[in-house]
Order: structure tokens, then sequence, then C-alpha cells
């Protein structure tokens, strides 16, 4: 809960090539289409980038939400220069209860903060029920094919706490950043199997669920060259789930 209040000011300035031309492209894939004028809940918020993106959407309601304290006030800055019509609040998605349904639910890497199975399943019943029958709920998350990197590759690592050549369900994952310029710092989470996310998604109520591979932008596939995308494309960190009532 307090590991992002420490680490605020380095989170919000990253800005590495996967974020750049990996998640970026990969949220608005899973995101797609949406006519004006409906209500969108961001979860894992942070400091707000993802959804100052989704406000491009025209939504008639927008709320990010995240359990930092440190990035919601970041976020919070950012609106106060730049109104786009955002309201951010500091909560855990485990307690949450905002008596209200929305259309479309997103959250860039909310589920592998989850520690337990439990855990994982009060989050998805969370979302389940502050989303409207004909909405979804959008995610991305650790890949559960993800492997420990020996190495840094496009300024971050990921590496089991155990030490394991491997990653099993429920295994912590130390996730470093190392982006040129900038202070390194690190965060840690846990890798769960696909089989696990859709028993959780499916326990709490979720019958539609699809997977969304990761996509590399042309843009980056421009400026580094396709071979430099070679070590992703083997081991892709990210991964997408669309799911719907």
């Amino acid at each position: 809960m307090t590991q992002y209040n420490e680490i605020a000011e380095e989170y919000s300035q990253m800005f590495n090539p996967t974020k750049r031309y990996v998640l970026i492209p990969t949220f608005k894939k899973i995101i797609g289409k949406l006519p004006e004028g409906k209500s969108i809940l961001d979860l894992a918020c942070g400091d707000g980038f993802f959804t100052r993106m989704l406000a491009d959407l025209k939504p008639s309601k927008i709320i990010g939400i995240d359990i930092s304290e440190e990035l919601i006030k970041k976020a919070i800055e950012t609106e106060k220069q730049h109104s786009l019509g955002i309201e951010y609040q500091v909560g855990d998605i485990l307690k949450m209860n905002l008596e209200r349904k929305f259309d479309l639910i997103s959250a860039v890497y909310l589920l592998n903060y989850a520690s337990t199975k439990e855990e994982l399943t009060t989050m998805c019943k969370n979302i389940y029920n502050h989303l409207g029958e004909e909405g979804k709920f959008c995610t991305i998350t650790q890949n559960p094919s993800l492997k420990p990197m020996s190495d840094f590759e496009y300024e971050r690592r990921f590496t089991n706490i155990n030490e394991k050549c491997f990653f099993s369900d429920g295994d912590k994952v130390r996730c470093e950043m190392n982006e040129k310029g900038k202070k390194p710092f690190e965060f840690q989470c846990y890798s769960w199997s696909k089989k696990t996310y859709e028993n959780c998604l499916k326990e709490a109520g979720f019958e539609d669920i699809e997977w969304i591979d990761s996509v590399i932008s042309k843009e980056g596939v421009k400026e580094y060259g396709e071979e430099y995308w070679n070590k992703f494309r083997k081991n892709p960190s990210p991964i997408g789930i669309v799911c719907r009532k």
C-alpha cells in the first residue's frame, strides 16, 4: 500500500520504450471505441497518465482511483493545471464501494498486485459490481507467460524474489526500472497464471473473457528497428484482458 508513495516522483516520470511504444498502443487496443457520454472508472490510475487518455473519449463522468496518496496528489495537480473534468480519489479496490455503476472500467497493472487468490477474487468482484450490464472491464496485467530476466531489457527487469528462473502462481515479482538519465527505482507485485485469472474473473461473475496480446506500435519499430524488439517478442511483459458480463 505504501511502496508507490515512496517512489511517486520516479514512477510518474517513467517513460521507457515499452510504456511509450507498447503500453499506450495496447491500452488503446483494449479500450477500442466508446461512444461519447459514457461513464468511466480508471482503477490503479497512478498520476493519471492513462486516465487523461480516457478523457479524450468525452465521458459524462470519469473517476480515477489509486491507493497511493502521493500519486493521486500528482494527478490532482495536473488536473488543476489542465482541467479535463477528471475526479481523482484515494481508494483501495479491495474495499471500494462507490454506489454507482460505470460503462467502462479500466486498469493498467492492478490485478497483479493481489497477493493471494482471495484478494484477486475480491478485486474482480468489486469491479464486476461497479460495472453496468452493457459495460466492459479492460485491463493490462503482467503476462502469465513472462519469464524472469537476467539483464535489463528496455530499461526494466523482472525477476523472481525467490530467485527462481520462472514464475509460479503467487510468486512475488521484483520490477526494477533503470531509465537513462533518471533515478533507478523498483517495486513489487505478484505473478498469476491465466487459469487463476480466469477462475477469479468467472467467480466474480464475468462470462466473456478475452485475452489481447500486447502490440508494438509502428512508431516504435520505425524509431528502433525490428531487431531491437526481438527480446520483447520472445518475452512480452504485458497482456490485455477484456471482460464483459
